[in-house]
């Protein structure tokens, strides 16, 4: 394995995908730093039940067809999602069936494509998902249009990695995995582990977003980031920006009952089975203050690590990740105002009180205060107040009545 600090191409050729395992180590399964068994591709670590071979051989086994949707979910994720079902609904555009709970993720094993060794191939729309770093996807993937769109799920990454040993535990109790070992790291011992190995689960949470985030940059069209707190916060105006993306004109059916279902379900949580004890988006907070008190009692040298990894976050022209950047460089919360989702979702109607600095609410406020609708406001010279104030007194003159009898 490449050491600490070494980096891989982003974009590797095939013949380089299969150099970067030798073939006597390819399904090898590790153990350690984190305590539970995995395999490993370049700096990605995965669970154990997929064959590394065919991750190795995605650009010649699967083809995503044009009007295909690929999910992108950070593994952290995938242990106790609940509306995994509702996402696919949407994307392959079909109703979605009543049931009393959640399907759990393994429902949907098969539309996982590190683990579909057989090709993607249909005539009609589908949905698939994938818990790979895109350096380990085919190139053409995102850079053709004949590939179809890229959604990525994400997150404050702090959470993201909070929620990856629970993805393990997960791994082990519902895919029939070999039990994880009971010296598997937890907290701050899995945050070090994560910062000093040269391979983490998924790929590196920042890479991840950085690489997508470029992507997205460089073609809105094809690759979108969703971020799950906008799904928790705002259901309805998440759906409908999703929606968009996929180019599903509303009013529909579709979208309507997905809203529906997502909305009912929200009590319960989203993407955490919720106790009821408290609310989805203070677990997430709690999961990223959990993620800095971890962080501070590591050793200074840990601590670096992780800073210089921030530090690289490129600086991209997405408002959100520049939020979240500063929020990441000052170790606290990004907080959104309210009408962020909105705005995301090019959904937002303006504050007319902004722009003049009279707007009361805030952050509170549920109308738009981005900058870009922001009005110059100028006070017209005393010279033009001038020709303005004789233009309306003519004005005026003209439109005065003739008197009675003076009329041709």
């Amino acid at each position: 394995m490449a050491p600490r600090g070494e980096q891989l191409s982003l974009l590797p050729t095939e013949g380089d995908r299969h150099a970067m395992v030798p073939q006597d180590e390819i399904e090898t399964v590790y153990i350690e730093p984190y305590g539970f068994p995995h395999k490993r591709i370049g700096d990605a670590a995965f669970p154990p039940f997929i064959e590394a071979t065919n991750i190795l051989n995605l650009p010649r086994n699967l083809r995503l067809q044009k009007d295909d949707v690929l999910i992108s979910i950070p593994a952290g994720l995938m242990g106790d999602i609940q509306v995994m079902e509702l996402l696919i609904n949407l994307c392959e555009h079909q109703l979605p069936v009543e049931r009393d709970d959640p399907l759990r993720p393994c429902a949907f094993k098969d539309q996982l494509i590190e683990r579909n060794g057989s090709g993607v191939s249909s005539s009609k729309s589908n949905c698939y998902f994938t818990l790979l770093p895109p350096w380990l996807l085919p190139e053409e993937w995102w850079s053709s249009d004949d590939h179809g769109k890229i959604v990525v799920m994400t997150s404050d990454p702090r959470y993201l990695l909070m929620r990856q040993p629970h993805f393990w535990r997960f791994v082990s109790a519902q895919c029939l995995v070999e039990a994880a070992p009971a010296s598997m790291c937890d907290g701050a011992c899995y945050i070090q582990s994560y910062l000093e190995s040269s391979a983490q689960l998924g790929g590196e949470e920042l890479q991840k977003l950085a690489f997508w985030a470029k992507q997205e940059a460089l073609q809105p069209d094809r690759v979108k980031l969703f971020f799950i707190e906008d799904f928790i916060n705002e259901p309805e105006m998440a759906i409908k920006h999703l929606s968009g993306f996929l180019g599903m004109p509303p009013p529909d059916e579709v979208q309507a009952k997905v809203t529906q279902r997502m909305t009912l379900q929200k009590a319960g949580g989203l993407f955490w089975k919720m106790d009821g004890s408290s609310g989805e988006l203070e677990h997430l907070e709690l999961g990223v203050r959990q993620f800095e008190e971890f962080l501070a009692e590591l050793p200074m040298a840990v601590q670096d690590i992780w800073n210089e990894k921030v530090s690289l976050l490129p600086s991209l022209p997405q408002p959100r990740l520049s939020w979240l950047t500063l929020s990441l460089q000052q170790h606290n919360l990004a907080a959104l105002p309210r009408w962020w989702i909105a705005h995301s979702a090019r959904l937002c109607k303006p504050c007319s009180y902004h722009p003049r600095g009279a707007c009361k609410s805030g952050e509170f406020c549920s109308y738009c205060h981005h900058e870009s609708h922001r009005i110059e406001l100028r006070r017209d010279s005393k010279r033009e107040r001038m020709r303005k104030r004789r233009q309306r007194e003519r004005n005026r003159i003209s439109r005065t009545p003739s008197p009675d009898g003076l009329s041709s």
